[in-house]
């Protein structure tokens, strides 16, 4: 049994970035948004 490792790093890799995505895309909306709930 040969266990696949640059499978498992390459998906590893894209869940990773998918993650990251999508952590930055949720700060580009939440951040604005307590920006101008702080400042108003």
């Amino acid at each position: 049994m040969d266990y696949d490792w640059d499978g498992v790093k390459t998906r590893r890799m894209k869940i990773l970035k998918l993650g990251i995505s999508l952590f930055i895309f949720a700060m580009t909306l939440v951040g604005p948004t307590m920006f101008l709930l702080h400042f108003r």
